[in-house]
Protein backbone atom coordinates (compact mmCIF):
# COMPACT_ATOMS: atom_id res chain seq x y z
CA UNK A 1 0.00 0.00 0.00
CA UNK A 2 1.37 3.41 -0.91
CA UNK A 3 0.19 6.91 -0.19
CA UNK A 4 -0.45 8.49 -3.59
CA UNK A 5 -0.93 11.96 -2.12
CA UNK A 6 1.44 14.63 -0.90
CA UNK A 7 0.15 14.65 2.67
CA UNK A 8 0.73 12.14 5.46
CA UNK A 9 -1.49 9.11 5.41
CA UNK A 10 -2.34 6.74 8.26
CA UNK A 11 -3.15 3.04 8.07
CA UNK A 12 -5.28 1.31 10.68
CA UNK A 13 -5.24 -2.49 10.79
CA UNK A 14 -8.04 -4.22 12.70
CA UNK A 15 -7.85 -7.94 13.48
CA UNK A 16 -10.69 -10.03 14.82
CA UNK A 17 -10.64 -12.22 17.89
CA UNK A 18 -9.66 -11.87 21.52
CA UNK A 19 -6.09 -13.13 21.22
CA UNK A 20 -3.00 -11.08 20.48
CA UNK A 21 -2.20 -11.08 16.76
CA UNK A 22 1.36 -10.43 15.60
CA UNK A 23 1.53 -9.01 12.11
CA UNK A 24 4.29 -10.06 9.73
CA UNK A 25 5.59 -6.96 7.96
CA UNK A 26 7.33 -7.03 4.60
CA UNK A 27 11.05 -6.20 4.76
CA UNK A 28 10.44 -3.01 2.75
CA UNK A 29 7.96 -1.79 5.37
CA UNK A 30 10.38 -2.61 8.22
CA UNK A 31 13.17 -0.70 6.42
CA UNK A 32 10.92 2.32 5.80
CA UNK A 33 9.95 2.35 9.47
CA UNK A 34 13.63 2.16 10.48
CA UNK A 35 14.43 5.05 8.12
CA UNK A 36 11.74 7.03 9.98
CA UNK A 37 13.30 6.16 13.36
CA UNK A 38 10.83 3.42 14.32
CA UNK A 39 11.27 -0.23 15.21
CA UNK A 40 9.44 -3.21 16.69
CA UNK A 41 9.72 -3.73 20.45
CA UNK A 42 9.94 -7.13 22.18
CA UNK A 43 6.12 -7.29 22.37
CA UNK A 44 5.73 -6.70 18.64
CA UNK A 45 4.58 -3.08 18.91
CA UNK A 46 5.90 -0.19 16.85
CA UNK A 47 7.98 2.23 18.92
CA UNK A 48 10.49 5.07 18.43
CA UNK A 49 14.12 3.86 18.59
CA UNK A 50 14.67 6.16 21.59
CA UNK A 51 12.38 3.86 23.60
CA UNK A 52 13.88 0.57 22.38
CA UNK A 53 16.87 -1.24 23.89
CA UNK A 54 20.11 -0.81 21.96
CA UNK A 55 19.92 -4.43 20.77
CA UNK A 56 16.78 -3.57 18.78
CA UNK A 57 18.38 -0.66 16.94
CA UNK A 58 19.92 -1.12 13.49
CA UNK A 59 23.15 0.74 14.31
Amino acid sequence: MRNAGDERGDLLVVNSGDGRVRLEWDDEVVKSAADAGLGIDHNGYLAPYALLPRSARPW
